[in-house]
């Protein structure tokens, strides 16, 4: 075990008489003194919550402030000395300083584990990708209040199909990858447990995106000429999808004033004036990449 592992928390009397406040400094850091809601004044108890990051930073999370430790620098062991003091006392009088949770963990005379363990995910997988490409499964870390010992598991999925599943006693998950072959969503599922049963989960999805448009086909020709009143007789056009079966075809079509109309092979089109038409066929799939045909011409008499 490294003693020199130590967290030393020194909280200093305001000098102000009947000050509501106090300052506090982490491992004797005294440069930047914090000031926080707390009073050596009075019977009062006051509360307040800091936090150890894994790169070995102090966060004061009810204080609304971070402040590196200039001292401590992170868990290179299983246990972390901790000490709290307090200064300024009036000569004479008498302080306690009660210990009532770690880790959100109540201290007390129950031997009874209540709290999570802690899971952390070094990165946020990336959320869309491409067919082929790789998807990286992040390193995952788990610690407990109580255990040294923490269960972290990953299990990767694919429309409830298992890809790909790892399992680690010791609270550690290596990063590694897995290669993104279907389109559709993978999800990639972490949990923690420890001795007593507690559990915490995390979920990340990523979907793998089609970026391939559809492909259409004419058959026929429209015609050149077409009388006012008459309906349009659009050709066949079939639309092909590496990945939709079905899709819907649409004819574009702009009149002689510019106004638009986008009707499906199976409605009707009626010339409604004369003049020059023009008109195109378009289709989506499901990732909304779009194909349009060239453009085809027609004259309304």
């Amino acid at each position: 075990v490294d003693k020199n592992v130590q967290l030393t928390v020194n909280i200093y009397k305001n000098p102000v008489e009947n000050a509501k406040t106090s300052y506090i400094a982490i491992n004797g850091d005294r440069s930047n003194n914090s000031e926080i809601s707390a009073s050596f004044y009075g019977n009062v108890i006051t509360k307040f919550l800091f936090t150890l990051n894994q790169d070995g930073s102090v966060t004061h999370s009810d204080l609304g402030f971070e402040k590196p430790s200039a001292a401590f620098k992170g868990f290179t062991s299983g246990y972390v000395y901790m000490e709290i003091s307090l200064h300024g006392l009036e000569s004479g009088k008498d302080a306690t300083i009660m210990l009532h949770r770690l880790k959100n963990q109540i201290i007390g005379d129950l031997d009874e584990d209540f709290t999570k363990p802690i899971l952390y995910i070094t990165n946020e997988p990336i959320g869309i990708t491409t067919l082929g490409s790789w998807v990286e499964i992040p390193t995952a870390l788990a610690s407990d209040v109580y255990d040294m010992q923490v269960t972290v598991s990953v299990k990767v999925t694919f429309e409830k199909e298992t890809v790909y599943a790892a399992e680690d006693k010791f609270g550690e998950l290596g990063t590694t990858k897995i290669a993104a072959t279907n389109y559709g969503t993978y999800t990639i599922a972490y949990e923690a447990v420890d001795v007593a049963g507690n559990s915490i989960t995390r979920k990340y999805m990523v979907r793998v995106r089609d970026n391939v448009a559809p492909t259409l086909t004419v058959e026929g020709k429209i015609p050149t000429t077409v009388r006012v009143g008459k309906k349009l007789k659009l050709p066949n056009v079939y639309a092909s999808d590496n990945v939709d079966a079905k899709l819907t075809v649409y004819a574009v079509i702009i009149d002689p004033m510019n106004g638009y109309a986008m009707v499906t092979l199976n409605e009707d089109y009626v010339v409604k004036m004369k003049g020059r038409y023009i008109v195109c066929f378009y289709c989506s799939d499901s990732c909304a990449n779009q194909t349009y045909t060239d453009n085809y011409y027609f004259t309304a008499k």
